[in-house]
């Protein structure tokens, strides 16, 4: 067989229908996805553990950790040091105030955006080069619950509600606003 590999997005929730339930897996399971190797890429994570946890997360050499860090963002560097808590993996440090299409927001929600910093990492160059987005990704993610992009990108604010605000995706894979034919009339009875 080959590498599996599990892509999980797990984050404080806000809504209740973002809540998921864990049922929980055996140990030999864990067992054998470690020894094959599990790769994690964590967005913005705060410190989880101290230096025995960092231990012996580095003792497993098929485990690997990206962490993804908006320097900006203020959630990573909690809890405190000084309570003895560490970060754990390799740190790629990323810089919001980069990209031409955002606000230069003084929200912390905003430099802690999952969907901003999936944007900042498609077109991260490194901090001394140009932003340059690289793979096709619709920017109006971005803006699903927050008012982060720039007004000239014609996206509206925390679209991802009941009926998206209009916003439809198109055949290109971008989501777009709708043209008036596409936008339901609601029916009276």
């Amino acid at each position: 067989m080959g590498r599996r590999e599990i892509y999980v997005a797990w984050r404080g929730t806000t809504r209740n229908y973002e809540w998921i339930n864990v049922l929980g897996a055996k140990l030999q399971s864990a067992k054998s996805l470690l020894a094959e190797g599990c790769h994690a890429i964590i967005f913005g994570c705060p410190k989880v553990g101290n230096k025995r946890f960092k231990e012996r997360v580095d003792a497993h050499p098929n485990l690997k950790i990206l962490h993804v860090r908006n320097v900006i963002d203020t959630i990573p560097l909690y809890p405190a040091r000084l309570m003895g808590y560490v970060h754990i993996g390799i740190e790629l440090e990323i810089n919001s105030r980069k990209s031409p299409f955002l606000k230069a927001s003084r929200h912390v929600g905003d430099w802690h955006n999952l969907q901003a910093m999936l944007h900042i990492v498609n077109g991260w160059q490194g901090f001394t080069e140009e932003f340059r987005l690289v793979v096709e990704r619709s920017i109006a993610l971005v803006n699903k619950s927050c008012d982060y992009l720039k007004e000239e990108c014609l996206v509206p604010p925390s679209w991802w509600v009941e009926k998206n605000k209009g916003m439809v995706l198109n055949e290109q894979g971008e989501w777009v606003l709708a043209g008036p034919e596409e936008i339901p009339v609601p029916e009276y009875d």
